[in-house]
């Protein structure tokens, strides 16, 4: 059984230190005005961990508006393989842009960047017989405009009239790894090889320990400096949030702070509301305590979720995400709040009234 035990410990050990791979792709690094293309984002993996891709929604950069996100995952014999595909539409012309690199941040909190790239826009002129075609293939794969151009329409008449068309409201992808298979190896050769990392790991985790709970002895001593709440948790929370727009960070640049704050708010009051401790667990403990209790609805659980994982994201891997996910950020924390405050006594009662005569009936 020992053995056992350590084999287990010495594999989860080598994974540890693999680093995972990113490839990054267009299907056409040169293309037409108004036409679709693909950027390619894959990560490949050799160890059991969950991957936080950016919230892709809205524009991919500016005039680059987002119509689909694709994401896959396969397994090989080594590796794991996540992969997220994000087809976006052309909105310029007759210029060479650059896609950034994008943050995807890892379970440890580690981040991996995927590849800046390089695509070549055409000039195009587009027939206004063809914008009648738009909304009829604006789901397909195929380009948009096929017709040669009769009469020019300007780009700023373009988009005057469609930019509507492309709004996005994926969810950020998550993906869970599936625990991978040992390979055959005796213990002894393995020992051999890889003993002086495990016991190396042993020790890192024992001083680890040890230090954790040094430090909790002296944060229990020194007692936890918790803002003292008067009323109900719905109320401090939604005043919470309004004192936090009030500031303007997100105007004033500040994303960093903005998001650190709504998380610590919206944290907080899920912890008074259902007396859970939450303020001193990572995202991925909060996410596994949530889910494994259902206190939250599942369209309540997944909001939660994204605002979290935005948080991470902008504090851990210098994410800036664009005003449109800010605002689906800001109104998914008064939904949460709305729809978790417990009723009022009239409203109580008049729900248990109704489901008595429903009963009699």
């Amino acid at each position: 059984m020992k053995k056992i035990f350590t084999i287990i410990i010495a594999f989860w050990s080598l994974n540890a230190f693999a680093q995972p791979k990113i490839e990054t792709y267009l299907d056409k690094n040169i293309i037409n005005f108004a036409q679709k293309n693909t950027i390619h984002i894959k990560v490949i993996l050799k160890k059991k961990q969950e991957v936080y891709f950016p919230p892709f929604r809205g524009e991919l950069i500016k005039n680059l508006p987002i119509t689909k996100v694709k994401n896959d995952t396969t397994e090989t014999k080594n590796n794991y393989i996540i992969q997220t595909n994000i087809t976006f539409l052309t909105l310029l012309q007759d210029t060479t842009i650059t896609i950034p690199a994008y943050p995807i941040l890892l379970a440890n909190r580690d981040t991996i960047y995927s590849d800046s790239l390089k695509l070549k826009i055409n000039p195009y002129k587009i027939d206004k017989n063809t914008l009648t075609n738009l909304e009829k293939n604006i789901n397909s794969d195929t380009p948009i405009f096929k017709v040669k151009p009769d009469t020019p329409i300007t780009f700023n008449a373009f988009w005057k009239k469609y930019k509507k068309i492309y709004k996005n409201s994926e969810k950020p992808l998550i993906f869970k790894i599936k625990d991978i298979l040992s390979p055959k190896c005796s213990f002894k050769e393995f020992w051999a090889r890889h003993g002086l990392w495990i016991l190396l790991l042993l020790v890192l985790i024992l001083a680890f320990l040890i230090i954790r709970n040094i430090y909790k002895k002296y944060k229990n001593q020194n007692g936890k400096q918790i803002q003292k709440i008067n009323v109900p948790p719905y109320v401090w929370a939604e005043k919470e949030l309004k004192k936090l727009l009030d500031k303007q960070l997100l105007e004033k640049g500040q994303t960093k702070e903005f998001y650190f704050h709504l998380s610590r708010i919206i944290r907080q009051y899920i912890e008074l509301r259902y007396n859970i401790d939450l303020l001193e667990h990572t995202t991925s403990e909060i996410i596994e305590t949530l889910q494994s209790s259902h206190l939250l609805t599942d369209e309540l659980f997944e909001k939660l979720k994204t605002i979290l994982i935005t948080s991470d994201l902008v504090k851990f891997a210098k994410y800036q995400p664009n005003a449109q996910t800010n605002n689906t950020n800001i109104n998914f924390a008064f939904d949460i709040i709305k729809n978790t405050k417990p009723q009022e006594p009239a409203e109580a009662q008049n729900n248990q009234k109704n489901n008595e005569q429903i009963n009699q009936k």
